[in-house]
């Protein structure tokens, strides 16, 4: 499959934030006795009576117009920028697809070793950095944040990646004393292997290093805007693993028993293999 879409990244991530329940202000209580007199008489009844828009990012702490156009506000800047961070996040993951090898696979009948390091492509971090939202410079710092942590897990994973791959059955009974170039059965990267890195990945190690990444521990709601992110791009990649297909991958080698006087079918030792750009699909 492509990668991931960027469209249901994001209302993964709009969906986790709204599940936190954030109000707008967020230590607002209703004015009581001689003051919420006060406060009542100070709006018009319009003005108390605004609708709450529940499927916003943050929800008006009251029906007071203000505690509403200020939820709205907030999270018209929090939606931007999700909807931003994962346009990027998915171009980039896109172009390390289009980019990414399989530079070295070790062939023993129809079984193909992928070590470690299989998975060769371009850094994501600048890829998804030169489109992540940088419209000013208070976007920055979670732009990089974002980004430098979601590129730092994918090089560890993809570094890491270890596993197998199977070759049509001629390889394991080769009636030549070579095999020719064929490609791999396909299979997803789910099946085909796994890597430690894959503990980057996991959402509290995904929150916690864009946190420390931010540095700004008083940042308003960001631990709930990287938890949502971090959520969002670890369901992506467990639905992108499980159905991405490694395929097109070239092997080849010798079958030592072809030999006179036998002549005799055998299983190729020794081959070798190797993915070219366009081997995940």
């Amino acid at each position: 499959m492509p990668a991931p879409q960027s469209s249901l990244m994001k209302l993964q991530a709009k969906n986790k934030f709204m599940s936190f329940g954030i109000t707008i202000p967020t230590d607002w209580k209703q004015p009581q006795g001689t003051e919420g007199d006060h406060y009542r008489d100070s709006f018009s009844s319009s003005d108390h009576n605004k609708p709450d828009t529940s499927n916003r990012l943050f929800r008006p702490a009251s029906t007071n117009i203000h505690h509403a156009q200020a939820a709205k506000d907030i999270g018209d800047i929090f939606e931007t920028f999700i909807d931003g961070i994962c346009d990027a996040i998915c171009s980039a993951w896109q172009q390390w697809m289009t980019a990414t090898t399989i530079p070295a696979v070790m062939i023993t009948a129809n079984v193909g070793i992928l070590p470690p390091g299989g998975l060769l492509g371009p850094p994501k971090m600048p890829l998804a950095f030169c489109q992540a939202p940088l419209t000013s410079p208070s976007l920055i710092p979670y732009s990089t944040a974002v980004c430098t942590t979601i590129g730092n897990a994918w090089l560890t994973w993809a570094t890491g990646f270890t596993g197998t791959l199977q070759f049509p059955p001629t390889f394991a009974t080769c009636p030549s004393p070579f095999h020719p170039p064929t490609p791999n059965i396909p299979m997803p990267v789910k099946s085909a292997g796994a890597s430690p890195g894959e503990a980057m990945l996991a959402v509290p190690a995904l929150k916690g290093s864009m946190i420390g990444l931010l540095g700004n521990p008083t940042a308003a709601f960001a631990p709930e805007l990287f938890e949502s992110i971090a959520e969002a791009y670890k369901f992506m990649f467990d639905q992108w693993a499980a159905t991405t297909m490694i395929s097109n991958v070239m092997g080849m080698g010798a079958n030592p028993l072809f030999v006179p006087p036998a002549f005799a079918p055998g299983p190729v030792l020794g081959g070798f293999g190797f993915g070219p750009p366009g081997c995940l699909v």
